[in-house]
């Protein structure tokens, strides 16, 4: 794809502006499943689940697990708002291994904690799958 099929892309975090480039294409885990980005798409806000977001850009792919947020697509210009995000060579054994014990306490009641423990296990196994 060529310079002019791209749209500029941020992920922020609330300790850094993390990411800005030009985009091809992006994959975001929408509260609703995942989301795929490209020049032009209609205006979009969603809030993000526990999950990998994909940036794909003319100089490579770059991926990151994401543990919520908001995101927002308007004139070609992406911009994610994680409350989480780390890139993918952060995440490593020890760190899934902290995300399980956190698993085993949770209240097995409430099932909302639970579903957002199992999302964060799951990205974080597929990032180190390289999934």
């Amino acid at each position: 794809m060529t310079a002019t099929n791209t749209f500029m892309t941020t992920l922020v975090s609330p300790e850094a502006v993390l990411l800005e480039t030009e985009a091809n294409f992006a994959v975001i885990p929408a509260d609703d499943g995942q989301m795929g980005i490209l020049k032009n798409r209609a205006p979009v806000v969603t809030r993000l689940t526990p999950g990998i977001l994909k940036i794909e850009t003319p100089g490579g792919v770059y991926r990151y697990f994401v543990g919520g947020g908001y995101a927002q697509l308007k004139n070609n210009r992406l911009t994610v708002m994680a409350e989480e995000a780390l890139p993918e060579d952060a995440i490593n054994a020890d760190r899934v291994a902290a995300e399980e014990s956190r698993l085993s306490q949770t209240r097995a009641d409430d099932l909302q904690a639970v579903k957002m423990v199992q999302l964060r296990i799951s990205a974080m196994r597929n990032l180190l799958a390289g999934e």
